[in-house]
């Protein structure tokens, strides 16, 4: 027989393995104390999504922010040399047919028949004073020849052949576009 003293050892290492077990199952983590529910799981999928969404918008507007700095600096690099283009779609680049600063009659005002957007600035044909804002600043600061600028209304490049005397014009519409630099 064992003697009491050894039963007693026996008994307290038997509840301590015991209580060590009940403790470790415990601590494996029921559904009741999961910190995260499904749907904070899906939440958290969902803002993930969004954030690379925006990572890959950003990442194309980058590109299509350097592609435009080349187009520009070509045109520049042409315009200096004395080499401009002449073609029948001279007043549209990236891929646009409206000419000379996107047409139409949104993002500003609009002429067919001549108008003045101020600062010395006039329009005739299918453009926006915004656009030909643009043309205005890059004549004025690089002179006469194919001059390059942005239209706020399209969100595109386009070009236009400027003459010394401040008359710029392109377009592939009926008419073309013509902004009047003063």
């Amino acid at each position: 027989m064992i003697p009491r003293a050894g039963l007693s050892l026996i008994r307290v290492l038997v509840l301590g393995a015991c209580a060590l077990a009940v403790v470790g199952f415990a601590g494996c983590g029921g559904d009741s104390e999961n910190k995260y529910s499904e749907a904070d799981l899906q939440t958290a999928r969902k803002e993930g999504a969004a954030q690379q969404k925006l990572k890959d918008v950003q990442a194309q507007q980058a590109q299509d922010q350097k592609r435009l700095e080349k187009e520009l600096a070509e045109l520049k690099k042409d315009k200096k040399s004395g080499s401009s283009k002449k073609s029948s779609d001279s007043g549209s680049s990236s891929g646009s047919s409206s000419g000379g600063g996107g047409g139409g009659t949104s993002g500003g005002a609009t002429a067919s028949s001549g108008s003045s957007c101020g600062d010395g600035v006039s329009i005739s044909g299918p453009t926006t004073c915004g656009f030909a804002a643009n043309i205005a600043s890059e004549f004025r600061s690089s002179g006469p020849g194919v001059v390059a600028a942005y239209s706020p209304t399209t969100g595109k490049l386009y070009t236009m052949s400027c003459s010394a005397s401040g008359v710029c014009s392109g377009g592939t519409t009926s008419g073309g576009s013509v902004v009047y630099v003063r």
